[in-house]
């Protein structure tokens, strides 16, 4: 690996510009080790997401020092999610009855550092403000915006009936990382 490659990017995998080390499942899993962490994170994610496991955590916070491979976790769920894995070439993170039979279509990815709440993230005919606009526009694209749009403008956070309409019942991967560049 150049060294370079050893700065995952969960911006760059959720937009298709990552590196083929991270951006392609079949490279990713080779070449990252199964940690217990890993693999409890991908469990209890993927067996909530999955519906097999309802009492799963629907919040999971993930703490570990600088480096300690919060991102890299991020984007073997991401991946997962995803579907078009074989349970095979997975099958040292998670079993396979855990997969999702179908990917998961309702997907957000927030990475603080590339946030930038006083000149928006620019989506074409969109452009977010806050975390809530910008996992609305990835959710549900201008649709989704619009019910957040009012809320992102004035940098105040919406009420919990946007997220059911948004969300709904269909199961949803909403990932923050490195929150505190945000919040900074």
């Amino acid at each position: 690996l150049r060294e370079q490659q050893f700065a995952a990017s969960l911006t760059k995998v959720l937009r298709g510009e990552a590196d083929e080390i991270y951006g392609d499942p079949a490279k990713f899993f080779p070449n990252t080790y199964p940690t217990g962490g890993l693999r409890s994170l991908l469990t209890e994610s993927l067996g909530r997401l999955g519906g097999s496991k309802l009492s799963n955590a629907p919040i999971i916070r993930l703490e570990t020092s600088f480096g300690g491979g919060k991102t890299h976790n991020l984007i073997a769920l991401l991946h997962l999610c995803r579907g078009g894995i074989s349970p095979k070439a997975v099958s040292r993170f998670v079993t396979p009855d855990l997969l999702p039979s179908q990917p998961v279509e309702k997907v957000a990815g927030i990475v603080g550092p590339d946030m930038d709440v006083a000149n928006g993230i620019d989506h074409g005919p969109v452009r977010t403000f806050t975390l809530w606009g910008e996992i609305a526009y990835q959710i549900g694209r201008e649709a989704g915006y619009d019910l957040v749009r009012k809320s992102d403008e004035q940098r105040t956070a919406p009420g919990t009936q946007v997220w059911e309409k948004l969300i709904g019942d269909e199961p949803a991967l909403i990932m923050i990382d490195e929150v505190a560049a945000y919040l900074r």
